[in-house]
């Protein structure tokens, strides 16, 4: 450490006795580095002259003189150290002599100790044995002279604490020992052990004790020790012994788990990364590197469970090394020692089976592998039970005891042969070769006995124990050059037996692709090796179809000759071969059983291609053709084939999405050439190709029907048919995968249908061989019509589709026609089509609507009208007796308007079609299908022939309409929605409004409806009329006449009234002889001056029927409501219920009820008789409704509200104009003053100069600034003298102006208030700020360029509110007190000189006058011209919105000038705004806005904040002179 100079020999001698103690044990440079200055200074200094200068700044001398006045001197070039240095140098050497006579003293002292070690228990540096077994051996015989077991003791100790550097560290274990103890060592020599050395105090006397302890030495000399008994190192408790202070305090062990696990583990995990990797030879290293580590220390690994388990992974991980390796006797010593330690290691016992079959000592393993496969553990084990039945087979083979021992020992020859093969460079395969076909006849023979499970079963154990597998790969990968080697693959075929278990058939397949070159060399063995993988019963599980179809190279070079043995089946009914067989089953088997998606779409493509697109051919002319593909063979095995590809393909959209358009349309040159072929052509037409290239060819094909094919032959209409079924569903997967992700005309891509039938059927013309299939036999045609009828529902451009369709005819065989036009027509199945399924007849109305609607179509319709009005009739008649296919009725309807709306033939559409077509409206439940029955029938109506026809139907008993369906019938025909229904539904609503004026007949008496309404009024009389002496009933509305006659038969004696709006054909004396009839007014009013409502009394009821339409039953109810008879008070709850009864159509009766309620009637249906007129109402398809009228005394009362109401209304009324006016004047007065107030033009008359309390500082015409200050309200003239002159004084004092003498610049005037006033304005400086400010500002919803432009120039962006009356009236009185302000000011300014400037302030109000006055706009200009600030003390300011807008002008009208460059720019006035945090009458917000504001005008506006005011004094004079002297000198400045 560092030493100053002052103590650096009181510190040197204070460390000596410690040091003298342990300087033998320390190094030489930790001792010098102790001391301050170095020993060999001196010498230093001379030899090199910058070592001086480093000496120099390290001890504190310096150029000049040294701390103790001495300074460096030189003899001759030699520079000599100050004399503090030499002092130094001289106490170092002092202490190293007397260090050394202290060690000669401790020597000998140590000469003396005895610590009673025993030469032959501590084996110390013995050095490690030259070999793995001598370490194992030394490490056992050092635990043996323990007296504690080493697991309980720990591997290796941390010490660290103690005072000499050397003695820290890690003390690992030594393989030695010390008086029962283990001795840790560590990488300086130094020894942590337990011994007995003899106690200090006791040494050199005769009865010298020695003590048990640990001790840390070196070379014989103890240094540390801690007294204990333990076997165990303790971890504190450690002294100092011969050892300098202090003494370790920190001892941490690491237990013998914690070493192994931190050692071994790693070394494992490598060793399982190189096993993993095939690295044989590192995995062995590491593993046995480990194993030695560990070996010798039994007793520690049995302790720990962790170490055990790590040792027996060593172990068994090397015996898999030794394995891989063929080291078969290593790895049965690892593994009988895994299982001596572990007997229940599976993994063992597995390696263990393996060793032994390869020594040929199988029989070794058995008892091990039943004894792990009995614990608990591994009695699920399906490896290790497989391992054992394999060995306990092949021990039967070794030892001759099974029927396998015959095929045991020719495994082992062909084994033999083939090692000896091998080593003869594999040449003179003749003895493998006969070996091998040997095995494979013998294994033949045993796989004919597959009843024998038990066999079999022993079989595949014997395969899979003796790796014959392996073998066989071996041979068929090696012996590919050989002319003659079928064999080869043969036996693989043979080790493939159904009986052979799953083992051995897996293996086989993962070895394919090491056999390709001889399964391609051998296509007819290599057909039958997958024909016999794929007939295994584990087929599925192993996935051998994707594994023969992923292996590479098989199919692309077996395919095709497999293909070829198809056509040795020979022509159609011929018995098929093998090979055709055999082909024909691999063919459908790959096929179906391929379940990965690759897999599939490699396998359906290859074989597409080799079904109908065959391979490249070369013509002599230099052309290439291709061959059509194995579709144009003949016989049942093709057949077969075919049939099973269409099927799967069309059941799997994976495989159909895989599959291009363009590469499906390559199928009908194949398909064509074989129809050509095995059908023959019975028509054929020739129609022009696109431009510059040859004809097209429409063919017909001379097909039959299914009934004559011959069972089992190939024949061109079933191949047809599951081409469609092929081709509807390839087209769905098409569409389902979307559109095509690079187009490939244009840039945008095409409509999955749309190319669809360009790559498929457009390109390749397949409409050749497509459109003519719509005439051949019905399966055929169904197909054809369901083909086209999904492209038509999927194309996107269907008049494209249309134009092209009827280009093509497509249309004619459905209508009846002869197709192809010509001499010769094709034969036509269509009729039997038809008549066969509805799903055709759907198909060909969507065909014929889509065709029919072209030019070519409907010419010729034109020349075939009457045929092809016929087909659409018996196509849509058969359709509509149907309701599965609403869209298919939909376009035979469609197809049907086509016709009769272009021909004009609805003459030729029989009555029944018609009759069908409504009866189909009145039951379909389908909107589109009632749609197009509607519309059709629409047009229909409006023919002259077929209108009445529909009539007709409307009204025929067949269809069995009722009134009411008949009329929802026409209103659905004549839609509102088209013009046609707006006209019809216009005249049906005139006929019913007119149906509605006009009153209802009185009914006969013997009819149902007069019986029913004389029913229903014989029951109001006995409910409400009977009790009545002489009732009188008043009766009005459409059935009025019907009532009337029926209630004067039910009650003779009642007098009716009868209220009607016309008396024609009124026969009174049907009415009978107590009524009377009256016309109503056309004004409802008027029945207030009718005498015969009045004539004989109030009315015990009111009858009103139908009133809707006929009637404005509203009006005229609410006229009667005098003339009707009510209780007299509201007491009389049960008396005179009812007094209105109205009959209406049940759907009005609703509108009816509202009328009565809007008329003042109240509801009455809680009425008893309600239930009894309810149902016979009902009876007239009516219903009816109760009211009742207010009483007397609740009317008069309503009339008396009624008219206190109106009153108050125009009470209400009255106000408001007074109100309005009093408005309006004010806003005519606002409007004046505030065109008015602060109005330099507004002449006021000649107004009187404020006063002056108090003038001080610079004498008038010498100041540079003059201050007129305002007091506030409550300050008394004068009392601010002081205060300015103070600031004339602190603020004002300078060198005066050029020209002028010194003294002050500052001249401050004090304005009295006049003697009439007490204030500058009516507001407190709390009240001011409660009045605020209002402006607006440009906000939201404009765009981004106003809002930054806005941004940019916030004085345009605002605009300013108009005050109220109340403030403007406030502020007249300001305006006096400014102008009489402004008339003082004018007289000061004619005294000051030109420079001298002008500056207004004032506290309170006194602020707030001076800022109108300065800003307010009435300041001459000579005033304006000398005004440099205003300052404002305290002040709230009354409405800022009043003096914004004067504020904003004057900004603008500056900025014109500044821009226009017209003249000098006027100088801004800068407002000091002072005011105190804690102010409680002007609030932080109201300064922060006024400031904001004031400076959006450009305006210099410094704010001032202080701290201190209370309630009573708002402004401290504390703080007055402080600010206002800040304020004033930047005035002045």
């Amino acid at each position: 450490s560092e030493v100053d100079a002052d103590g650096a020999q009181a510190s040197l001698l204070a460390s000596s006795c410690s040091i003298s103690q342990y300087i033998p044990v320390l190094p030489t440079v930790a001792y010098s580095c102790a001391m301050s200055i170095p020993l060999d200074a001196n010498d230093q200094i001379f030899q090199d002259p910058a070592a001086a200068r480093r000496l120099r700044q390290q001890y504190g001398g310096t150029s000049e003189v040294d701390a103790d006045g001495s300074a460096y001197g030189s003899v001759g070039d030699r520079p000599v150290p100050p004399p503090k240095a030499m002092r130094l140098i001289h106490a170092n050497r002092q202490a190293e002599i007397r260090q050394r006579e202290e060690d000669e003293e401790a020597d000998a002292t140590m000469r003396e100790y005895d610590m009673g070690v025993k030469e032959d228990k501590l084996y110390m540096n013995s050095g490690e044995g030259k070999s793995a077994e001598a370490m194992r051996q030394r490490r056992t015989l050092a635990q043996r002279n323990l007296d504690a077991r080493l697991c309980d003791t720990a591997y290796e100790y941390d010490v660290s604490g103690c005072a000499l550097s050397e003695c820290n560290g890690c003390y690992a274990y030594s393989t030695a020992s010390c008086h029962g103890a283990p001795v840790y060592q560590n990488e300086r020599g130094w020894t942590l052990h337990r011994d007995r050395p003899p106690v200090e105090s006791t040494i050199g006397t005769d009865e010298q004790v020695s003590e048990l302890g640990w001790l840390i030495s070196k070379e014989g000399r103890p240094f540390y020790a801690v007294k204990t008994e333990g076997l165990v190192v303790p971890l504190g408790g450690w002294q100092c012994f011969l050892g300098p202070q202090p003494a370790p305090t920190c001892v941490t062990h690491v237990s013998w788990d914690e070493h192994f696990l931190e050692r071994c583990g790693p070394l494992k995990d490598e060793g399982n990364a190189a096993l993993k990797d095939g690295r044989l030879d590192r995995a062995e290293e590491t593993y046995t590197e480990a194993i030695e580590h560990m070996d010798g220390f039994d007793d520690v690994i049995s302790s720990s469970d962790q170490l055990r388990l790590l040792h027996i992974a060593l172990h068994a991980n090397r015996a898999e090394v030794w394995l891989r390796r063929s080291s078969w006797q290593a790895a049965l010593e690892d593994c009988r020692f895994v299982l001596g330690l572990d007997a229940a290691h599976a993994k063992a016992a597995a390696r263990l089976c393996r060793a032994c079959r390869a020594l040929g000592r199988s029989g070794e393993a058995l008892e091990p592998c039943r004894l792990a496969l009995a614990s608990a553990g591994n009695r699920g084990e399906p490896t290790l039970r497989e391992m054992l039945d394999e060995t306990e087979v092949l021990a039967g083979c070794e030892s001759g005891a099974s029927r396998l021992s015959e095929v045991f020992g020719q495994i082992g020859s062909v084994k033999r042969s083939l090692a000896e093969w091998t080593a003869r460079g594999r040449s003179d395969s003749g003895d493998l070769q006969e070996v091998t076909v040997q095995l494979s006849a013998a294994l033949s023979r045993l796989g004919q006995t597959s009843a024998d499970a038990q066999l079999a079963r022993e079989l595949t154990l014997l395969l899979q124990g003796t790796s014959l597998i392996e073998a066989v790969l071996s041979i068929a990968g090696m012996v590919v050059d050989l002319e003659d080697s079928e064999w080869t693959i043969t036996l693989a075929c043979v080790c493939v037996l159904p009986a052979i278990g799953e083992g051995v058939v897996r293996r086989i397949v993962e070895g394919l692709p090491e056999i390709v070159p001889q399964l391609v060399a051998n296509p007819r063995q290599s057909l039958e090796l997958v024909r016999t993988l794929l007939r295994h019963p584990s087929r599925q599980r192993l996935k051998i179809s994707d594994s023969v179809v992923a292996t590479r190279g098989l199919l692309a070079s077996c395919l095709r000759p497999w293909v070829a043995l198809l056509e040795s089946a020979g022509t159609d009914g011929g018995e098929v071969s093998d090979g055709a067989e055999a082909a024909s089953e691999v063919i459908q088997a790959l096929g179906a059983q391929t379940l990965r998606l690759d897999n599939l779409e490699a396998l359906a493509l290859a074989l597409f291609v080799e079904t109908f697109i065959g391979q490249k051919l070369h013509r002599e002319d230099g052309t290439q053709v291709v061959s059509g593909g194995f579709v144009l063979y003949h016989g049942p095995a093709v057949r077969q084939v075919v049939l099973a590809l269409f099927r799967n393909w069309a059941e799997d959209d994976r495989i159909l999405q895989s599959f291009s358009p363009e590469l499906v349309g390559r199928i009908w040159l194949s398909m064509t050439t074989k129809l050509r072929r095995d059908a023959g052509v019975e028509v054929e037409k020739q129609i022009p190709g696109p431009s510059g290239k040859k004809p097209l060819k429409l063919e017909w094909f001379k097909l039959r029907r299914a009934q004559v094919l011959r069972k089992g032959a190939f024949h061109p209409e079933e191949i047809l048919q599951a081409l469609l079924e092929f081709l509807r569903a390839h087209l769905r997967a098409t569409c389902a995968r979307g559109c095509e992700e690079v187009p490939q005309e244009g840039l945008a891509p095409r409509h999955p249908a749309e190319e669809w039938l360009q790559e498929a059927i457009d390109r390749p013309f397949g409409w050749g061989v497509l459109l003519p299939l719509l005439v051949a036999p019905p399966p055929l045609s169904c197909g054809t019509l369901a083909l086209l009828e999904e492209v038509i529902d999927c194309y996107p451009h269907q008049e494209k589709l249309a134009k092209k369709l009827a280009g093509l005819h497509a249309f004619m065989p459905l209508l009846g026609l002869p197709w192809p036009t010509g001499p010769q027509p094709a034969s036509s199945h269509m009729q039997a089509t038809l008549a066969l399924s509805s799903g055709a007849r759907g198909a060909a109305a969507k065909l014929l609507a889509c065709a029919i609607d072209t030019e070519i179509g409907l010419r010729v319709a034109e020349d075939n009208v009457g045929c092809c009005v016929e087909s659409a009739c018996d196509l849509l008649a058969n359709l509509l007796k149907s309701t599965d296919r609403p869209d298919a009725v939909t376009a035979a309807i469609e197809c049907l308007g086509i016709l009769t709306s272009n021909l004009e033939c609805w003459e030729l559409v029989p009555q029944e079609v018609i009759t069908a077509i409504v009866a189909a409206l009145a039951r379909s439940s389908c909107a589109p299908t009632r749609a197009q029955l509607s519309k059709l029938l629409r047009h229909a109506h409006r023919d002259r022939t077929a209108g009445p026809r529909v009539e007709a139907a409307l009204k025929d008993e067949a269809v069995g309409l009722d009134e009411e369906q008949h009329d929802a019938l026409l209103r659905e025909i004549f839609d509102v929605r088209t013009l046609a229904g707006q006209a019809k539904a216009e005249m049906l609503l005139k006929m019913r409004e007119r149906q509605e004026q006009i009153p209802a007949p009185v009914p006969e008496r013997s009819a149902k409806g007069g019986r029913q309404v004389y029913a229903l009024c014989e029951a109001i009389h006995r409910i409400y009329l009977q009790h009545l002496p002489s009732p009188r009933v008043l009766i009005l509305g459409r059935l009025a006449r019907a009532f009337c006659s029926s209630l004067a038969r039910a009650h003779p004696g009642c007098r009716i009234v009868l209220a009607e709006t016309t008396l024609e054909k009124l026969a009174v004396e049907e009415l009978g002889p107590s009524c009377e009839a009256m016309l109503l007014p056309p004004i409802p009013q008027a029945l207030a001056e009718e005498p015969r409502l009045s004539e004989g009394g109030p009315f015990d009821l009111l009858l009103i029927g139908e009133p809707l339409g006929y009637c404005a039953v509203a009006e005229y109810a609410e006229q009667l409501r005098p003339f009707l008879r009510r209780r007299a008070c509201d007491e009389e709850k049960k008396k005179d219920q009812v007094q209105c009864l109205c009959v209406e159509i049940q759907e009005r009766l609703e509108a009816a009820r509202d009328e009565l309620f809007s008329a003042g009637y109240y509801d009455a249906d809680h009425d008893g008789g309600l239930a009894e007129l309810r149902p016979l109402a009902r009876a007239l398809e009516h219903g009816v409704a109760l009211f009742a009228l207010p009483s007397e005394e609740r009317e008069q009362k309503k009339r008396l509200e009624g008219e206190r109401a109106v009153e108050r209304k125009v009470r209400r009324r009255q106000e408001a104009e007074v109100q309005a006016s009093q408005a309006e004047e004010e806003e005519q007065r606002r409007s004046v003053l505030f065109g008015t107030l602060f109005d330099p033009l507004r002449a006021m008359g000649e107004v009187d100069p404020l006063s002056i309390s108090a003038d001080v500082g610079a004498a008038p015409g010498e100041e540079e600034l003059l201050l007129v200050w305002l007091p506030g309200n409550s300050e008394t003239p004068g009392s601010s003298r002081d205060l300015l002159a103070a600031l004339c004084t602190e603020a004002g004092i300078g060198t005066g102006c050029e020209g002028c003498p010194g003294g002050p610049r500052l001249r401050a005037v004090e304005v009295a208030l006049p003697e009439e006033q007490s204030h500058w304005h009516r507001w407190t400086d709390e009240q001011a700020v409660s009045y605020g400010a209002q402006w607006f500002e440009m906000a939201g919803g404009v765009t981004q360029e106003d809002e930054d432009k806005a941004a940019k120039d916030p004085a345009t962006n605002i605009s300013f509110t108009k005050p109220n009356l109340e403030v403007l009236q406030g502020l007249e009185g300001l305006e006096v007190s400014c102008r009489r302000l402004l008339r003082l000011l004018e007289e000061l300014v004619a005294g000051l000189r030109p420079s001298a400037r002008l500056a207004l302030g004032g506290f309170a109000q006194g602020g707030a006058a001076a800022l109108y006055a300065a800003l307010g706009g009435l300041a001459s200009a000579e005033v304006r011209s000398r005004l440099c600030g205003v300052v404002l003390c305290c002040s709230g300011v009354p409405a800022l919105h009043f003096l914004g807008p004067r504020l904003q002008d004057a900004c603008l009208r500056s900025r014109q000038v500044a821009d226009s460059g017209g003249g000098e720019q006027a100088r801004p006035v800068s407002v000091h705004m002072i005011y105190g945090r804690d102010d409680t009458e002007v609030k932080d917000n109201f300064v922060q806005t006024s400031h904001d504001l004031l400076k959006r005008f450009h305006l210099p506006v410094p704010l001032y904040r202080f701290r201190g005011g209370t309630s009573e004094d708002r402004f401290p004079e504390d703080v007055r002179g402080a600010v206002l002297t800040k304020v004033v000198r930047a005035l002045l400045s």
